[in-house]
């Protein structure tokens, strides 16, 4: 079967004739096709029959279309879910509207069959891709935590360092790409330790100036497995950054201040609060107040970024309040 006789794709739009007459060009294509005749019907559809494309109108009664857009995008498992918002609208104004809110593409009515066939097809193909990454994607976590696993000490360490990453990238307003690559890049970020040997990893006390030599390299040799992978370039970014620091005094490429990327920086003092908060070989965990106050002295002496630290330090207190409610 075709892509097109496979893909479902869900019409919203709250006039019936506005329906009708996408469905007719659609049918021919051998889509499937699902409607909504406002902006909630339409949420409740992507949940539960989650289509591979959506057309959209961008005023409805009630939610508009470009809040449905919103609200789709900002949900992680839909962020790849192609939206192709069709409107009489066609200010510059309206489309930088839409494109602002997640919608991949803009067609203005009354729309043109053709260019519309060729814009759901090559919407449908990107969507396609994606999943394909989507699934290199697992394969790599999956290989993450068999990693991880090698050292009894930092199991489950990057699904914390996600936890704690995602938390702050909430608080300054990530875009959902910006939270996926933050989140990946956590996940990921030690996969290059697998070059390093396990009595390098669970040593028990100070590494000696050639076994550092050797740990060093693990963003490097994490970054060079990845990178034929198709991996985004973001998350490629959080892999190979996530131990330089804003001075210069981090490792592999002692890059400085805007070198790094944000993702980069969230990921680092997740990393960081993390290793403090754990027992290692070499150390006992430490309290939350000292493994904060070792953070704001790294930001105070030019490695982190100050902001961010008290934005973090905030945000782990917020949730631990939470906690004990």
């Amino acid at each position: 079967m075709t892509t097109s006789e496979k893909a479902k794709i869900l019409i919203v739009d709250d006039l019936a004739d506005n329906r009708l007459a996408l469905k007719m060009v659609l049918k021919r294509e051998g889509y499937r096709i699902l409607e909504a005749e406002n902006g909630e019907d339409c949420l409740k559809i992507v949940e539960k029959a989650v289509p591979d494309l959506i057309l959209l109108d961008a005023m409805m009664p009630g939610i508009s279309g470009y809040q449905v857009a919103k609200v789709i995008k900002e949900d992680l498992k839909h962020i790849y879910l192609p939206i192709i918002m069709i409107t009489a609208l066609n200010q510059i104004d309206d489309k930088v509207k839409a494109l602002d809110t997640g919608i991949d593409d803009f067609i203005s009515k009354p729309f043109d069959r053709v260019e519309l066939r060729a814009r759901i097809k090559s919407l449908l193909r990107l969507k396609k891709y994606n999943e394909q990454l989507i699934h290199i994607n697992k394969v790599v976590v999956a290989l993450a935590n068999a990693i991880e696993a090698r050292d009894p000490y930092t199991f489950g360490h990057t699904e914390r360092v996600a936890q704690y990453a995602l938390l702050l990238a909430e608080k300054i307003n990530m875009t959902p790409e910006e939270k996926e690559q933050v989140h990946l890049g956590a996940i990921i970020h030690d996969i290059g330790k697998i070059s390093v040997s396990e009595s390098i990893l669970n040593k028990p006390g100070p590494l000696t100036c050639e076994e550092w030599e050797v740990m060093r390299k693990h963003p490097e040799i994490g970054y060079n497995i990845l990178k034929p992978m198709g991996i985004s370039e973001g998350v490629l970014r959080v892999v190979l950054e996530h131990q330089e620091k804003l001075d210069g005094s981090g490792y592999p490429l002692k890059l400085v201040k805007e070198q790094i990327s944000l993702a980069s920086q969230v990921v680092m003092i997740a990393d960081i609060f993390d290793a403090l908060t754990s027992d290692r070989p070499y150390k006992k965990a430490y309290s939350f107040d000292k493994a904060t106050k070792i953070l704001v002295e790294e930001a105070i002496a030019g490695k982190l970024d100050i902001k961010l630290v008290n934005i973090f330090i905030e945000a782990i207190k917020q949730e631990g309040e939470r906690d004990l409610a």
